[in-house]
């Protein structure tokens, strides 16, 4: 179970994170988190990884309080918890088995085992024919269908996957979802982060809504509210109604006469052909027949409020509260650190 108690948290620069959130998802729960971008969610899976401190209040994950760890006790925590990203982050010089295995090498799962689970996790995400192919050969789902092999080969109680069909297509998000599904009807605990409302609509579990740091809504049901959803639907429906008045009323919307291909115009004064210039005859007392005055390649544009040029932005700036939305480069250590053998000090797992 997975139990926030009054969690508040504040970023260095004073963004607030979350603010006296409480909440709690049951095992063997699927809930989906929503809400824009800031509003929270990525704090809400930071605090969960114990990437970052809370301020206040308490987090209990399998009946254990995340908020006194210590370093040395991160990696065990992280490793009942399988994370599926958005960007996949596989090891592109390892074989799918190789990168699956990986999972379990890190946190020293015996060869047999290894042997045994690698096989089964590739086999439930119908992947299994692909075992020795590298990640470059593959399909964005098929990489996906990896990275969530990844996941659950060392049985986790609880996957997170942050925005895991972003980067896919229709039929193939389904799959994903249909996949997750049967995951979840296991008993592990599902976690997902998205934007995309339809699978949410289709899906009707768990929604928790975040804004600006608080839980505004927390049911079953749409990615919005019923009371929203009628209101955006009758807003559409007085919209339709209202073109199709316009439209009735519009005396340019009636059809034009049908004409026959040789029958003229009559009363047209567009009919008449246009008088012929001749290709040297310069147009007259034409404002704009004059050529325009030669601008040299390095004389700036005068009085053009959008020549100055666009503010600078350093590669290094973060986005706020979105520790996912720059991917950051695919390591072994990245991978040991989402999977619980290492944490971002260089602390390896307590035994």
């Amino acid at each position: 179970m997975i139990e926030f108690n009054n969690v508040s948290a504040t970023y260095d620069n004073g963004n607030v994170g979350l603010e006296n959130v409480s909440l709690k998802i049951e095992d063997g729960e699927f809930v989906f988190l929503v809400g824009k971008s800031g509003a929270g969610k990525s704090t809400f899976i930071r605090l969960l990884l114990k990437e970052m401190n809370a301020d206040s209040g308490t987090i209990t994950v399998n009946g254990k309080d995340v908020t006194k760890m210590s370093n040395r006790q991160i990696p065990r925590l992280r490793r009942d918890i399988g994370i599926v990203f958005q960007d996949f982050r596989l090891l592109e010089n390892k074989t799918v088995f190789e990168n699956v295995a990986f999972a379990m090498e890190i946190v020293h799962k015996p060869p047999r085992a290894i042997r045994r689970q690698v096989p089964q996790a590739l086999e439930m995400v119908n992947i299994g024919d692909k075992a020795k192919a590298f990640p470059n050969m593959l399909s964005g789902g098929e990489q996906q269908r990896v990275a969530i092999a990844r996941a659950i080969v060392n049985n986790p109680s609880v996957i997170i996957c942050d925005e895991p069909t972003g980067n896919l297509d229709p039929e193939t998000t389904w799959e994903i979802m249909r996949l997750l599904t049967a995951i979840n009807s296991h008993g592990t605990t599902i976690v997902m982060v998205t934007h995309e409302d339809r699978i949410v609509d289709r899906m009707g579990k768990r929604v928790i809504n975040i804004e600006d740091g608080h839980i505004v809504r927390d049911d079953v049901g749409r990615y919005r509210a019923d009371e929203e959803a009628r209101a955006r639907a009758e807003v559409a429906e007085e919209d339709n109604i209202r073109e199709e008045t316009e439209q009735e009323n519009n005396p340019f919307s009636a059809p034009t006469p049908e004409l026959k291909e040789n029958e003229p115009v009559k009363n047209n004064p567009f009919s008449a052909p246009a008088p012929e210039f001749k290709e040297s005859e310069p147009a007259k007392d034409k404002p704009f027949s004059a050529p325009a005055p030669e601008l040299k390649e390095s004389e700036p544009a005068k009085d053009k409020p959008f020549s100055s040029p666009a503010p600078e932005f350093k590669e290094s700036e973060p986005a706020k509260d979105e520790p996912f939305s720059k991917p950051a480069p695919v390591t072994e250590d990245t991978v040991k650190i989402a999977f619980g053998a290492l944490t971002e000090k260089g602390v390896k797992q307590d035994d």
